[in-house]
């Protein structure tokens, strides 16, 4: 009936920290996702831009500096300060992973000490990957997440203007139930 400590676990020698990567990612969302039209700041039909106004290289900087400020700022975590950094991931990571690991080598902090990196089921080619990489409305509909009219709305002509040049669905959010639906 008591919690007894572990003397030989895993955390006795190392830490894990989870990052969710950008805005637009995951649950994360920005101001621009469900603008529209040629007045918005970067409509997401144009696929010249994200309507998240980031880049991989923006990512890169921004977790840079929250790794530096962590592990380089003695009110945080002075204990982990020039310990072994280890970056993982999985999907994009094949992306935001090295281009990390890139800055992180340009900035040379001493707070951490980059000794690998890992991506698992990494996309590294827009080409070779095509048509793979936009999975969520198929497998929203295949896992039960959304109805049947949900999805021919997102994969019909009223909701989607076609694909980009890696699969990905270009998002109408007019009419309005589009824009909801989205």
């Amino acid at each position: 009936n008591q919690l007894t400590p572990n003397p030989f676990s895993w955390n006795q020698r190392a830490n894990v920290l989870y990052v969710e990567f950008g805005p637009g990612i995951g649950y994360s969302f920005c101001a621009n996702s469900s603008r529209a039209g040629a007045n918005a700041p970067c409509p997401q039909a144009s696929g010249g831009c994200s309507p998240c106004r980031t880049s991989d290289d923006m990512l890169a900087k921004q977790n840079t500096k929250l790794l530096a400020t962590l592990l380089g700022d003695k009110r945080y975590f002075p204990e982990l300060a020039g310990r072994d950094l280890y970056l993982a991931g999985e999907s994009y990571a094949g992306v935001y992973i090295p281009t990390l690991a890139r800055q992180l080598l340009t900035q040379q902090q001493p707070s951490y000490r980059l000794r690998g990196l890992w991506a698992t089921d990494p996309c590294t080619d827009n080409a070779a990957q095509s048509g793979w990489l936009d999975l969520g409305v198929s497998f929203a509909w295949q896992k039960g997440l959304i109805d049947r009219a949900t999805y021919e709305a997102l994969t019909g002509p009223a909701c989607t203007a076609g694909k980009t040049k890696v699969g990905d669905r270009v998002r109408k959010t007019e009419p309005a139930v589009c824009r909801g639906a989205w």
